[in-house]
Parts: structure tokens; sequence; C-alpha cells
């Protein structure tokens, strides 16, 4: 008997066993499964759970012992027909596996837990108890949903229930149009902030107010390289001056800076080396350099080189 067979890139398919994996589409999800989209399966002797990524969809009579696809994720996080051919163009250009090239071409966060919500629909509960009183897990997942005061994710919601197949259940209710379920993509960055402190008084000013002795000529160590730079991050003042932020908390007290908070940008200025001589190979480097230019013709290929540490490879 012919079925849909979805031929899938496995996350826990290592490179030296890498290839497309084929899997039964349920009948539940006939409808659903697409070319791109994201999937859970069963994989290896144990059927761990494991995420993939359907590479294509032929209907044909499945061999011995096919497995079935546990999940198919409906959301906006799918492979286009172009991201497969760039995929299949990463893996042999880069020597990694299927899913390492596709899954590198989703938003980040995708496969967490806490990505996907579930939570009630319009529909009466009443309604929905009696559409399913002969099911006792349906009716489970369904009275916590309609009680729950916010969305659950998948993890909240098997802390919550005795059975082990929750997220079967889920997708059947979603079928029917008793729960909504929604892909919050992406990890939340906030933005990241560090300690500023600026001078508030002027060289004549701090000799005046600072009194002599060790203490006193210590604070007016780091209050003088602080008025020299005029605003600079509190970290780089306590390791340019030896300073504890205890001190610089005390400084600020007593009225000789101000410290604020600035936005610290996390893309870094990158300039670009410049190299001041030019590079002269040993006759063994160049050597070395010359057959390795050899293999450089657009397809994946390995040398080893070899040399003890620091001998100039």
């Amino acid at each position: 008997m012919q079925k849909l067979i979805a031929k899938v890139a496995v996350s826990a398919a290592i490179l030296r066993i890498d290839k497309l994996y084929d899997y039964t589409v349920p009948a539940g999800y006939e409808d659903i499964a697409a070319v791109g989209m994201r999937v859970a399966v069963p994989f290896g002797r144990g059927n761990k759970k494991s995420e993939g990524f359907i590479f294509s969809l032929e209907r044909s009579e499945p061999e011995k012992g096919v497995k079935s696809l546990l999940t198919v994720y409906e959301d906006c996080a799918y492979l286009s027909d172009e991201d497969i051919a760039i995929a299949r163009f990463l893996k042999n250009r880069y020597l990694c596996t299927l899913f390492e090239a596709a899954n590198a071409l989703m938003p980040p966060g995708v496969w967490s837990d806490k990505a996907e919500t579930f939570y009630k629909s319009d529909i009466d509960l009443n309604d929905v108890l009696k559409l399913y009183e002969n099911s006792k897990i349906k009716t489970s997942l369904v009275n916590l949903l309609f009680s729950a005061d916010k969305p659950l994710t998948l993890s909240e919601i098997n802390k919550a229930v005795d059975f082990n197949n929750a997220e079967a259940h889920l997708r059947q209710l979603k079928k029917d149009g008793v729960i909504i379920s929604e892909q919050k993509l992406g990890k939340s960055t906030s933005d990241k902030f560090i300690k500023m402190v600026s001078p508030k008084l002027n060289l004549e000013e701090i000799e005046e107010r600072l009194p002599s002795g060790k203490l006193g000529e210590r604070r007016k160590d780091v209050l003088k390289r602080l008025y020299e730079e005029g605003e600079m991050p509190e970290k780089e003042l306590c390791y340019l001056t030896g300073a504890s932020p205890s001190l610089i908390a005390n400084l600020e007290k007593a009225g000789f800076l101000s410290a604020f908070k600035a936005e610290a940008y996390r893309r870094p200025e990158i300039k670009a080396a410049q190299v001041k001589n030019e590079v002269l190979l040993s006759p063994e480097q160049q050597n070395a350099y010359e057959e390795l230019s050899k293999l450089i013709d657009g397809t994946p290929k390995a040398a080893l080189l070899y040399g003890v540490t620091g001998s100039g490879k």
C-alpha cells in the first residue's frame, strides 16, 4: 500500500551517517506536510526524538521498518526551495551535515521549548468537553489550557500532566480548532549597558578638597587620570589605576565624580590589519603553499600539513 514518504535531514545523524532518512507521514499530517517544513522524528535504536527538515516528499510503498513522523511544525519557520538548494551546497562545500546546513538558515531559538506556546480558542468549553468526552487525555489538556491565565509552552504542559504523549494530542486539538499555537522566533537580546564615570571638579578643586596622606594621594591619582580622560568606563578606570569599585563609589558619594549608564553596542569595530613588511616564505613553506594552491578548484578537498608547533606551518 502506497503512503506519503518524507525524506528528512535529521539533527541526530552525524557526518559519517548523514543522508536523507525516510519517514511515513501520518494521515493527520498528509494535508499539512510540505517540503521545507520542520519536523520531529524518532531516530536510532532507542527512537530518541530528534529534529529534522523535510527535503522532499513522494508517494510510494514504504520499506519494512520505516518509522513515522512524530510532529510537523506548522509555523513560519520553514525552508524555501532556494534554502534547500543552499543547504545542499553548504553540505558539500563545508563538509557539514544536511541538518546543520539547513538549520543555519533558520532564525535563532526556533527549536527552543519556549518558542511555541498553546492557548485556548473562542470555542465554548462545554462544547469542547462534549466533543472529547471519550478521551481522558484530550479532556485533561483542554481543562488545563482553558483554565490557564497565559499561553503555555510544551515544557510547561508536560510538567502539568501525567502522560507522555501530550504533543501528539495538542496537534490534534489544534487541527480541530480547539486550541491555537504561536511560534515566537528569535532570542530576545536586551540592550547592554556599562557604568561610565566623569569628573565633576577641576584639578585645583581636587587638590583643595582632598586631604594629604596615603589615601588622599591615592584618590588624587584616580581623579587626575579621570580628569585627563574626561569620561570613561568604570572598569577601565579601575584597571588603569588599580582602584576598586568601592573607592569609585566613595568618590561619587563625596561629589568628586558622577556615574551613569551608557549603552554598549554589541557590534565591535573591526579595523583592517596592515602588513608592514612583505611576507617572505621559506623554501619549505613556498613548496607547501604551491601544493595546497593546486587543490583549490571550487570542490572540497583535504590536505594534512606536517610540522611541530612553531615550525612555521
